[in-house]
């Protein structure tokens, strides 16, 4: 049984987090688009990156919510994070001339420090949502 509630905390977590990300993107999409055109990344990545990033963030919620598809929910979630981490270690280590946050809402407002240590919770939190997630509960029984 607490298993199951740490389980249902990181995935509320999940859904909390990546829904108030894509609509704060959308709810500012002027300062969204401006924000990714200004990224230190190939203009291929960023137009890509302008459709696939809010409609991922609405994507793993809905994923995580619904029991079938959460396993699928949680590795996008894992992933997402993880592309993140990547991109943070990368401005930590002034790999760009310049460093834009094109998050929303309260994350534009972090560090990149803080913007790392985020990501590297997330992927924890839901590396132990993936582990809990397979291990949680046996088989039915025919």
């Amino acid at each position: 049984m607490k298993k199951q509630a740490i389980l249902n905390f990181i995935c509320t977590a999940i859904i909390a987090l990546f829904t108030y990300a894509a609509f704060s993107k959308l709810f500012n999409l002027t300062a969204f688009v401006k924000g990714m055109q200004s990224q230190p990344l190939p203009v291929w990545l960023i137009q890509l990156s302008l459709f696939v990033l809010p409609v991922s963030e609405l994507a793993i919620p809905i994923l995580v919510m619904l029991h079938k598809t959460r396993k699928t929910g949680l590795y996008l979630s894992f992933i997402l994070f993880l592309l993140f981490t990547i991109y943070s270690i990368a401005i930590q280590l002034h790999q760009f001339n310049h460093i834009p946050c094109s998050c929303g809402g309260l994350i534009q407002e972090l560090t990149w420090k803080q913007h790392l240590f985020l990501n590297i919770a997330g992927m924890t939190l839901t590396i132990t949502a993936i582990t809990i997630h397979k291990n949680k509960l046996p088989k039915k029984q025919s």
